[in-house]
C-alpha cells in the first residue's frame, strides 16, 4: 500500500509549476487582483471529484461539474413496503486561494487552488430494516491550472485521502486518489455552459483517475479482506440540452467508466443513460430518469437498475 500512495502522490505532483506573472489566456494582459468573497461554499453533486471548485483567470465565475444529487422514494403497495435510495455527494470549501501569478506559457501554471471536505453516500434503505451500498468521507486538495499547451483551456488536479465504508457497517478501508480533469471551453468539454441563446448544447466530459485502495474488510462489496488495490481508469460522458427562450426543458446524458486493477487484473465497467427534466430556471431541482448497469471499483457488486428520481443540484 505505501508504494502505491507514494506513485499517486508523484503523479499528482507532476503539473503544479507556478509562474511569475498574470496574463490572461490570449496572452499580454495583465490580470487585476480580486478577491472573491461571493465564490459558492457548500455543494450538493453525485461526485465531489466532478465538482470543480477553482475561480476561472481573472473572474469570479465558479466552476459546477458533475451531475445531479438523486433522491428517490418507492413504494409497493401490495407488499406494503418501500425503499430510500441515495446517491449524493456533500461538499464545503474550507479554504479557497488564488494565486498571485498565472501564465499561459509553455510550462503549466498555477491559477487557485481549493481545500474542500466532503462525505458521499451511494446506496438504499429498506422497509425490512435492510441497507446497502457505499459511502466515503475525506478531503480534496484541488489545483485549478493553465496547462502549458494549446489543446486545453484548464487542468483541474484533485488529490484525494479518504475512508471508505459499507452503509451496512461491514465494509472499511482507506485509500488516496488523484484525478486529473481536462478543460477544453470551445468545445465545451469539461466546461461551464451557459450559450444562452443555443437551443440545443452538446458537451462531453472526462476525468481521468489513479486510486491507491486498501481494504480492510470488504464486506458485500466484493472486495478482499485486506487486500491492497490500484485502481486506474477513466469517466468518459456526453449530453444535450435542450432550451426554449427562456429555460433548459430536457437534458439527456451517457457516461461510461471503466477501471482496472493493476494488481489483480480485475476490472470494473459501469454505464448510465440519464434524461434529466429540471424543475426551475436555475436548474437546481431536476425530474430525473436514470438507468444504470455494470459495477463500480468501489463495490464489485454487478448492478442493473431504472430509477425516478429527484435530483438536487447546486
Amino acid at each position: 500500500m505505501r508504494n502505491h500512495l507514494l506513485c499517486a502522490l508523484a503523479f499528482a505532483a507532476l503539473p503544479l509549476t507556478v509562474a511569475a506573472q498574470d496574463t490572461d489566456l490570449t496572452g499580454g494582459k495583465e490580470i487585476p487582483k480580486r478577491t472573491c468573497v461571493d465564490s459558492q461554499r457548500f455543494f450538493l453533486r453525485n461526485d465531489m471529484v466532478r465538482t470543480q471548485i477553482g475561480q476561472e483567470l481573472g473572474t469570479c465565475r465558479t466552476f459546477t461539474g458533475g451531475r445531479a444529487a438523486k433522491f428517490s422514494y418507492t413504494r409497493d403497495g401490495i407488499a406494503d413496503s418501500w425503499t430510500v435510495s441515495t446517491d449524493a455527494a456533500f461538499g464545503y470549501v474550507l479554504k479557497e486561494t488564488r494565486s498571485p501569478s498565472a501564465l499561459a506559457g509553455l510550462f503549466p501554471s498555477l491559477v487557485s487552488s481549493s481545500l474542500i471536505a466532503f462525505a458521499e453516500i451511494d446506496g438504499e434503505r429498506t422497509s425490512a430494516g435492510v441497507t446497502s451500498g457505499t459511502g466515503r468521507v475525506g478531503l480534496i486538495y484541488e489545483a485549478m491550472f493553465l496547462p502549458g499547451n494549446p489543446v486545453f483551456s484548464y487542468g483541474v488536479l484533485d488529490v484525494v485521502p479518504y475512508y471508505r465504508f459499507g452503509l451496512d457497517g461491514d465494509a472499511k478501508g482507506h485509500g488516496l486518489e488523484v484525478a486529473y480533469v481536462p478543460v477544453f471551453g470551445p468545445l465545451n468539454h469539461n466546461a461551464l455552459v451557459d450559450n444562452r441563446q443555443d437551443k440545443v448544447i452538446f458537451s462531453t466530459s472526462s476525468v481521468f483517475r489513479l486510486d491507491a485502495y486498501h481494504s480492510d474488510t470488504g464486506g458485500n462489496t466484493g472486495l478482499g479482506n485486506g487486500q491492497d488495490y490500484l485502481w486506474v481508469g477513466a469517466d468518459l460522458g456526453a449530453k444535450v440540452k435542450f432550451r426554449n427562450a427562456k429555460r433548459t426543458v430536457a437534458e439527456a446524458g451517457l457516461e461510461i467508466s471503466h477501471y482496472r486493477d493493476l494488481e489483480s487484473g480485475v476490472e470494473a465497467t459501469q454505464g448510465i443513460a440519464n434524461l434529466s427534466f429540471p424543475l426551475d430556471d436555475k436548474e437546481i431541482a431536476s425530474f430525473d430518469l436514470t438507468y444504470t448497469h455494470g459495477r463500480t471499483r468501489d463495490n464489485l457488486t454487478k448492478v442493473e437498475s431504472f430509477k425516478v428520481s429527484l435530483g438536487i443540484k447546486f
